[in-house]
């Protein structure tokens, strides 16, 4: 199996704006192997986020029967967001694009199926202690799904233990934006993988890397199309 997916991808240095504070396609992959010593289930939710471009709440939100494993697919239709007093609340996904079905990479596909029989193994020796109805895929030992700052305040130590570049959970979603750009995929299907409301927002928001894409594309296009010089 191809252990890394981006191979020969090419992603913005990510230094300029709001947008642009993402991981390079090298901290991607560096990424990748500093989590493979970390439980499988934040190895799970961050691949999500960086290979899926989910929202912190829409990986809390999966279940264990959103995930087609055969197509290697997962369904979006629930998000768990901090409620009153910081208790979990479960709702719809931010938008009505947000309701949504991806395909994902083999490698996290491969990587769900595991968590699966952990979570099974773990139901069958909780027994009745372990929450049957829900079907989470983060959850804790009791089978409830983790509270929403959970994954953030392991995501820091992470970080810190590891000494990688620091950012936010939410900017692992903006860093698959950002490699999508600039593989080449047009902001229209960008915009409905990742469940924005419409590919004018997409526009808006990463309008910095569509143009660097668009750049990057005329100079191939020059390398194709511009006569050779051949030197005697």
């Amino acid at each position: 199996m191809k252990e890394n997916p981006l191979e020969g991808v090419k992603a913005p240095s990510s230094r300029s704006n709001k947008s642009d504070n993402v991981y390079s396609v090298e901290e991607v992959k560096t990424l990748t192997e500093l989590l493979k010593d970390e439980l499988l289930h934040w190895r799970c939710f961050v691949y999500l986020a960086v290979y899926g471009g989910l929202r912190k709440g829409e990986c809390l939100g999966m279940t264990v029967d959103a995930i087609d494993f055969e197509n290697g697919m997962v369904q979006i239709y629930k998000t768990v967001v901090k409620g009153r007093g910081g208790k979990r609340h479960v709702k719809d996904p931010k938008t009505k694009r947000g309701e949504r079905t991806l395909t994902l990479p083999s490698i996290v596909i491969s990587k769900l199926e595991l968590l699966v029989k952990e979570i099974r193994i773990m139901k069958f020796k909780r027994g009745s202690a372990y929450n049957q109805k829900e079907n989470w895929l983060f959850c804790n030992e009791s089978g409830e799904v983790f509270y929403p700052n959970t994954p953030q305040r392991w995501w820091k130590r992470f970080c810190t233990k590891t000494n990688m570049r620091y950012i936010s959970l939410h900017d692992l979603r903006h860093t698959h934006v950002s490699i999508l750009l600039f593989s080449g995929v047009d902001p229209n299907t960008t915009s409905k993988r990742i469940g924005h409301a419409s590919s004018t927002f997409t526009l808006d928001t990463y309008g910095h890397q569509i143009f660097e894409a668009d750049k990057m594309t005329a100079t191939k296009l020059d390398d194709v199309f511009s006569p050779k010089i051949h030197r005697i």
